[in-house]
């Protein structure tokens, strides 16, 4: 072979190298180019998702903050319960029944002792004490000074607050 088709031989070569080169560079390009949008895509929503997220952490403090509130108003009525069933025993333990004087406007003298046949209709709780319903229309409540009996739920409220009203808040 004589140099000058070495030469050509070489530059053909170097040409077919060279439109590989190319034709990789082109398809690098193409690449770059199409994660070059979808940076771009992906820097428009950005702000949206910048914006979701402030709105969630302010929620989310929002949340936290009505949580402590609610805890806080727990630990408070648990608090007042706790002294008004101290109240109530100590109440209970201080007075006998002996030594209670109850006028006539706080108990109703009308309401007799309960007939025979008269039977309890519901039973339930007034004040963290047990209440019956009697099938005459009366009510027993169990009160710190002993179990007494009410014509009605009104007087019921009326005695309880008269004698052991619930504490101020």
């Amino acid at each position: 072979m004589t140099t000058q088709n070495v030469h050509s031989l070489r530059k053909a070569q170097e040409t077919r190298e060279m439109a590989a080169e190319i034709s990789r560079l082109r398809s690098v390009v193409s690449e770059l180019t199409r994660e070059k949008q979808e940076l771009k895509d992906a820097l428009q929503i950005t702000p949206e998702l910048h914006d979701m997220i402030s709105q969630l952490h302010e929620r989310d403090r929002q949340f936290k903050d009505a949580l402590r509130k609610s805890v806080g108003a727990l630990k408070t009525a648990i608090a007042s319960l706790e002294d008004l069933i101290e109240q109530d025993v100590e109440t209970a333990s201080s007075t006998a029944p002996d030594e209670l004087s109850m006028s006539t406007s706080e108990y109703d003298d009308s309401v007799p002792p309960p007939p025979l046949g008269v039977h309890v209709v519901k039973e339930g709780h007034f004040r963290w004490r047990q209440m019956l319903l009697l099938s005459d229309g009366t009510i027993e409540v169990d009160t710190p000074a002993g179990r007494l009996r009410f014509v009605d739920q009104l007087h019921v409220e009326e005695y309880f607050d008269a004698h052991w009203p619930l504490p101020e808040k």
